[in-house]
C-alpha cells in the first residue's frame, strides 16, 4: 500500500487514536480488524459486501485499504477528527452594536437607539416612515420625553435577499458619509446618528447571520485539511500552508463587518483579494495569505 503524504499521515492519526490507549484490533478476527479500521478511517462499519470479500482474501488487502484511504468518508473523518483537535467550533459575541434585533416584527439596533433615538432601547415605533431615498426620516414622532420614534421602511437584506422586511429607518440608512463627514463603513459610525446599516443592511446582521459567520471561520481549518488530501500534500502543510479558506459569509464579515471592531477583528488578506461572493454562497474558496 502506498497512499499519499497527506493520507499517510492522517491515517496513522487516525489509526493510532491519540486519545485512547493503543488497542490492537489485528490481534483479535479478522471480522473486528476490518471494522475496527473502518470505523476508524471512514466513520462507517464495512457493508455486507465488502465483509465477504475481505473474509474471502483471508485478509484486509492494500487495495481494499487504499480505496477506503481514498473514500470521501476518510476525508470527513480526518475534518472531524482535527475539529476535535484544534477545537475550531467559535462562540462568539459578534459586535453587540451592529447586532439588529426584533419588535413588533420590525428589525432595530437596539444598543444604537441612544444615540439614534435620544434613549436607550427606544424603537422606532409601528408606523411607515416618512423618508428620503436614502431612509433619512423627514418627519417624526416626540415621545415627550426626549426622544423619537421615526417608523420603518421596507429594506431587502443581503442575507435573505428573497424576503424584505421592515427596518427602523434610522438604522436603515444608506449614507456612505454622514451630514458630519462620518465614513459610515467604519467604527466612528457607531457613534454618528447619521449612519445606518448600510445598503441592504450590509454593515449590520441579523437572523442566523451570526451563527453563518462563525461557523465560516470555523471551517476554514476545515478547508485545510479537505486542501491537502485532495492535493496529496504533506502533512505539514497544514501548518505551514498559505492559504485562507472562506465562503460568502466569512467573506462578508471580513469586508464589511469587522471594520467596525478592530481592536477584535481583523482580516488577514487585504480586501481586494478576497473574492466577490453573495452572502449565502457555500462554497470555499482559497486566498493566499
Amino acid at each position: 500500500m502506498k497512499p499519499g503524504n497527506a493520507a499517510l499521515g492522517l491515517s496513522l492519526m487516525l489509526l493510532l487514536g491519540a486519545d485512547a490507549p493503543w488497542n490492537d484490533a489485528s490481534s483479535g478476527d479478522l471480522h473486528a480488524y476490518a471494522r475496527a479500521v473502518s470505523l476508524d478511517v471512514r466513520g462507517v462499519v464495512p457493508s455486507a459486501d465488502e465483509l465477504g470479500a475481505i473474509e474471502a482474501a483471508g485478509e484486509l488487502d492494500d487495495a481494499t485499504l487504499d480505496a477506503w484511504l481514498a473514500s470521501d468518508g476518510f476525508v470527513e473523518t480526518a475534518i472531524e477528527r482535527h475539529r476535535e483537535r484544534f477545537w475550531n467550533q467559535l462562540e462568539l459575541t459578534l459586535l453587540n452594536n451592529r447586532r439588529m434585533g426584533r419588535r413588533n416584527g420590525i428589525y432595530f439596533v437596539g444598543n444604537r437607539a441612544r444615540i439614534l433615538r435620544g434613549q436607550t432601547q427606544v424603537h422606532c415605533g409601528v408606523m411607515e416612515a416618512d423618508a428620503d431615498a436614502q431612509n433619512v426620516p423627514l418627519s417624526w414622532q416626540d415621545n415627550g420625553d426626549g426622544s423619537i420614534s421615526e417608523g420603518w421602511v421596507w429594506v431587502t437584506p443581503y442575507w435573505d435577499p428573497s424576503q424584505p422586511i421592515q427596518v427602523c429607518a434610522l438604522d436603515a440608512q444608506t449614507a456612505a458619509v454622514s451630514p458630519t463627514g462620518t465614513d459610515c463603513s467604519t467604527e466612528d459610525a457607531q457613534r454618528d446618528a447619521g449612519c445606518g446599516c448600510g445598503p441592504d443592511l450590509m454593515w449590520c446582521f441579523g437572523g442566523d447571520v451570526e451563527e453563518q459567520i462563525e461557523t465560516a471561520l470555523a471551517a476554514d481549518i476545515d478547508e485545510r485539511v479537505r486542501s491537502m488530501l485532495a492535493t496529496d500534500a504533506p502533512y505539514s502543510n497544514l501548518l505551514t500552508g498559505s492559504d485562507l479558506f472562506v465562503n460568502g459569509a466569512s467573506t462578508h464579515f471580513f469586508r464589511h463587518l469587522a471594520a467596525f471592531r478592530t481592536s477584535d477583528y481583523e482580516s488577514p488578506v487585504p480586501l481586494s483579494a478576497l473574492p466577490s461572493l453573495d452572502f449565502s454562497d457555500p462554497s470555499y474558496v482559497s486566498v493566499a495569505l
